[in-house]
C-alpha cells in the first residue's frame, strides 16, 4: 500500500510520511466501548481520518490530536488525557485537555528511531493508541538514534550557563537549598540575558510560563540536568513554542528553597532583538 506524504503547515514543521494500517501490519478499528473511545487524528489534516500508525524520520515533528468520545460516539468535551510515548519520544503537551468537539491536541518530536507506541488514556479508564516507526541514523547502523542534548553555543551578550552552575547545593528541609557566588547575587533585581532551550508548562502553542533549559531535553518528563540548569520563565506575553534555542531577557530572581526546586526565574520575559 503506497504511502501518503501530507506537508504539515506552521513553523518548523517537516515532511512527516503517513503509513496506513497495511504499512506497519494490520491494526484493529478504534473500538467504542461501553465507557467510551479515544481515536488519533493528524491536527490540521483532519478530513483525512482517523489515523493507526505513522513512519516518521528522527527528527520530524508532527501536530497530533486525539478525540474522546462516549460510549454513544459523541464527543467529551473537557477531559484531561495523558498522553505516553512508550520509547521516550518528546510529547510537548502530555496532559492536553478536550475542546468543545472533543480533541486535545498536542505535538510530537521522533527523537528514537525504531518502533514506539504513543498510549493515549482518558478518565474512567478509556484508552487508545497510535504506532509509531521512527527511522534512525541508517548511515551509521543505528537502531536507536537519538536526536536532541545539543547544547546552545556561548554568547558574551548573555549570562552563561556556567555562571549559573557555580553554585553550592544542600538539602534542607527535604527541600534543595542553594548558596549562589557573589557574581550572580548581584544580579538580582537586574535585566539580563540567558539562552537556551524551551520546556512547556502549559497547554498551546503560546507559552507565558515554561522552562528554559541548558540542552534540549531526552523526554518531556526528564530536564537534561540539575535544577541549575534550569530556568524557570514568566514571559510577559505568549512565546511561540520553538525547538530552536531562544535568546530571553527579563529580570532575574533568585529563589528560596522550593517544591518546584527551581533556583533562578526570569520576570516579565521577553525575547532579545
Amino acid at each position: 500500500m503506497p504511502s501518503i506524504a501530507p506537508k504539515w503547515l506552521g513553523a518548523g514543521m517537516l515532511i512527516a510520511t503517513l503509513a496506513l494500517a497495511g504499512c506497519l501490519g494490520e491494526g484493529p478499528e478504534t473500538e467504542q466501548s461501553d465507557r467510551g473511545a479515544i481515536s488519533s487524528y493528524l491536527d490540521g489534516n483532519l478530513e483525512l481520518g482517523e489515523v493507526e500508525a505513522l513512519s516518521l524520520d528522527a527528527g520530524d515533528q508532527v501536530n497530533l490530536a486525539f478525540r474522546l468520545t462516549d460510549a454513544d460516539g459523541r464527543p467529551v468535551a473537557g477531559e484531561r488525557l495523558a498522553v505516553l510515548s512508550r520509547a521516550g519520544n518528546l510529547i510537548t503537551h502530555p496532559a492536553p485537555r478536550t475542546d468543545d468537539d472533543g480533541y486535545a491536541r498536542t505535538r510530537l518530536l521522533a527523537q528514537r528511531g525504531g518502533q514506539d507506541t504513543l498510549e493515549v488514556t482518558a478518565p474512567g479508564d478509556i484508552k487508545g493508541e497510535l504506532r509509531l516507526r521512527v527511522g534512525g541514523d541508517e548511515a551509521n547502523g543505528h537502531e536507536d538514534h537519538q536526536v536532541g542534548e545539543a547544547q546552545v553555543p556561548e554568547r558574551e551578550d548573555v549570562v552563561s550557563w556556567s555562571r549559573l552552575g557555580a553554585l553550592e547545593t544542600w538539602e534542607e528541609d527535604d527541600l534543595l537549598a542553594a548558596e549562589f557566588p557573589d557574581d550572580i547575587q548581584a544580579l538580582e533585581g537586574r535585566t539580563i540575558r540567558v539562552q537556551g532551550f524551551m520546556m512547556p508548562l502549559e497547554q498551546g502553542d503560546r507559552q507565558r510560563h515554561f522552562l528554559l533549559s541548558k540542552s534540549t531535553p531526552s523526554c518531556f518528563y526528564c530536564a537534561p540536568g540539575g535544577p541549575e540548569s534550569v530556568v524557570e520563565i514568566k514571559a510577559d506575553r505568549g512565546l511561540a513554542f520553538t525547538f530552536d534555542a531562544l535568546v530571553l531577557e527579563g529580570e532575574l530572581e533568585l529563589l528560596d528553597p522550593n517544591e518546584m526546586g527551581m533556583f533562578y526565574r526570569l520576570k516579565n520575559a521577553r525575547k532579545a532583538d
